[in-house]
């Protein structure tokens, strides 16, 4: 993280119709009072819709009105992207109340994938789509705005994960009602939504600008083999050199102004910076804290699971097994057989116990997967 307006500001710029006061951005944005701004639970914040189910031979290959999205439509930015569509006979007659409409929050309620779950996107304008059955509506009471960007960001999106419940899959349904959110009052709520909006803008049109370039580098590259003579080859090697300089340029300012987003959020209190996280820790006596034997803190547990309830998603050994704390894939050895093998349980710690697999190891976040 930039430690300063004016390290942010150096970064832009100013003379590519940046007109952002970053500054003034910054000083517009309320701040909460000692105790934190007061929490609503999202369920009393928003009306949350289930995406809609069906069965599949309601499906069909051919293009119909119904149309339903699931989270490939969701990136992991928390944009809304039209990617994958699924159609349902033209006969079919679905909940219209499950249909997106204009400031609804898009979200991924249900994934065999964490990174997955709590995806969201912003929708801006009224559509005819339907939100798939693994999805979620939430259609806010109040500024849909703030309520999409209190939790677009990466701490509640880590509060997601923790809430996550499933043997095969990552379920939010259940929970997402609880959540809570900070709630300021309207007037904040407005100025926040207002700056980050302002940003947001910029990154838009950032983005506008790379598409362009990305088309016209691609259009060099393509030519570069048909060009006619040496000097018509230069001048497209100096042309490219220049745009892949000015694609660099603004990757950087998105970057930054990315950044910002982070540093309003962080002011308004939707979001920890990382000095209150570091004040937030406890320090050690002058002595160190005092150490205990491994085996005084956490035992093995006996625990069985019926082998033909294992799958691919659930079953992990030490080849699915990722190193440094970086989770599990999905295996492609499964034990097959009768019987019953070793499981665990939610909040378990599975590590590799022989040399070549000591730095794997994994916190569970769910039942029934293999040790």
């Amino acid at each position: 993280m930039l430690d300063s307006i004016q390290e942010l500001e150096s970064k832009l710029d100013f003379n590519n119709n940046n007109d952002l006061n970053l500054k003034a951005l910054l000083d517009s944005i309320p701040t909460p009072p000692p105790q934190g701004w007061d929490t609503i639970k999202l369920g009393e914040v928003c009306e949350i819709i289930r995406g809609i189910t069906y069965d599949k031979t309601e499906q069909t290959a051919e293009k119909t009105q119904n149309i339903v999205l699931t989270a490939d439509n969701i990136t992991l930015n928390n944009t809304f992207e039209l990617s994958k569509m699924i159609y349902l006979k033209q006969d079919f007659i679905g909940d219209k109340n499950k249909i997106l409409r204009k400031n609804d929050i898009f979200m991924c309620f249900s994934s065999g994938s964490l990174k997955h779950i709590g995806k969201v996107a912003f929708i801006n304008k009224d559509t005819e789509y339907y939100a798939g059955g693994f999805m979620g509506i939430l259609r806010s009471r109040f500024n849909a705005k703030f309520v999409f960007y209190t939790i677009a960001n990466d701490d509640f999106k880590q509060k997601l994960e923790n809430s996550a419940t499933g043997s095969n899959i990552n379920n939010l349904s259940s929970k997402i009602n609880d959540l809570k959110i900070p709630l300021p009052p309207l007037e904040a709520q407005e100025k926040i939504v207002s700056a980050i909006d302002s940003v947001e803008s910029q990154i838009k049109r950032i983005d506008s600008k790379l598409e362009i370039l990305e088309t016209r580098k691609t259009e060099i590259l393509s030519n570069a083999l048909n060009a006619n003579n040496e000097r018509e080859r230069e001048r497209e090697q100096a042309e490219l050199k220049e745009i892949l300089s000015e694609i660099e340029s603004l990757l950087s300012q998105r970057k930054t102004l990315q950044r910002f987003i982070t540093k309003i959020l962080q002011k308004a209190g939707l979001t920890q910076s990382l000095h209150s996280l570091l004040d937030s820790l406890p320090t050690p006596p002058k002595h160190g804290w005092e150490r205990v034997r491994l085996k005084q803190v956490a035992f093995y547990p006996q625990d069985r699971i019926e082998i033909t309830l294992l799958t691919s998603q659930n079953y992990v050994g030490v080849d699915n097994l990722l190193q440094d704390k970086k989770g599990k894939r999905e295996a492609d050895f499964v034990l097959d057989g009768t019987g019953t093998t070793n499981a665990y349980n939610k909040n378990d710690i599975l590590i590799g116990n022989i040399r070549p697999y000591l730095k794997k190891n994994l916190v569970c976040k769910c039942q029934w997967w293999h040790k």
